[in-house]
C-alpha cells in the first residue's frame, strides 16, 4: 500500500494533479501504521526484508525517475509501474482462492475491504475514463474491480465466517452417507 500510494502520488506530481496526490497521502499514511502493526505483532519467523526491499526499491526507483527522465517518460515508467502494483493489491486476496474452494469459506477473504475496494475501485474507473481519459488510471481499476467481484462472487457463494465452511462440509458428508 505504501509503494501503491507513492508510486500514484509521484504520478499525480508530475501531472501537476492534486486529485490523483492528495488521496494517496493517505494510503501512504495508512499503508505505513499497517507495516508498522505488522512489524509489532508478527511471528518471528516472518521477515518482511523482501516486502521492505521490493517497496524500497519502487520508491527510489520512482524518485529516481522523477528526477533523471524527462517527464513524459517518468510518467510512462511510473503510470506501468503502478498499474501492475495496484492490480496487485487489490488481487493480492485472491491468492487465498484455493483454500476457500478446498473449506467452501471465504472467511480469509475479508468483506470490508472487498466492499470497500469495489467502491474505491469504482471511483477512480470513472475519474480515470471520463475525466482524465488516463489509461494509467482506469486501466488497473477495470482488473482490480474485476478481482474484486470474484472475490465478492466467492464470499456470496461460501460466506464469510468459519462457520460456513463448516455447514457446507457438514452439508456434503450428509450427502455422502
Amino acid at each position: 500500500m505504501v509503494a501503491n500510494g507513492s508510486l500514484w502520488f509521484s504520478y499525480g506530481a508530475l501531472l501537476g494533479n492534486p486529485t490523483i496526490m492528495l488521496p494517496n497521502v493517505t494510503a501512504i499514511v495508512m499503508g505505513s501504521a499497517y507495516c508498522a502493526t505488522f512489524v509489532k505483532y508478527r511471528s518471528p519467523q516472518a521477515s518482511i526484508a523482501p516486502h521492505a526491499a521490493i517497496s524500497g526499491g519502487l520508491i527510489a526507483a520512482t524518485v529516481g525517475a522523477t528526477q533523471l527522465l524527462p517527464t513524459a517518460d517518468a510518467l510512462n515508467a511510473i503510470g506501468w509501474t503502478a498499474c501492475g502494483v495496484c492490480v496487485g493489491m487489490f488481487g493480492g486476496p485472491l491468492a487465498s482462492i484455493r483454500s476457500v474452494l478446498r473449506d467452501r469459506s471465504a472467511a480469509s477473504l475479508p468483506l470490508g475491504f472487498t466492499l470497500f475496494s469495489i467502491a474505491n475501485t469504482s471511483v477512480w474507473l470513472a475519474y480515470g475514463l471520463l475525466v482524465l481519459h488516463d489509461p494509467f488510471i482506469w486501466g488497473p481499476n477495470v482488473l482490480g474491480l474485476a478481482a474484486l467481484a470474484a472475490q465478492l462472487g466467492l464470499i456470496v457463494r461460501f460466506g464469510s465466517g468459519p462457520a460456513a465452511g463448516a455447514a457446507a462440509g457438514a452439508a456434503v458428508a450428509a450427502k455422502l452417507k
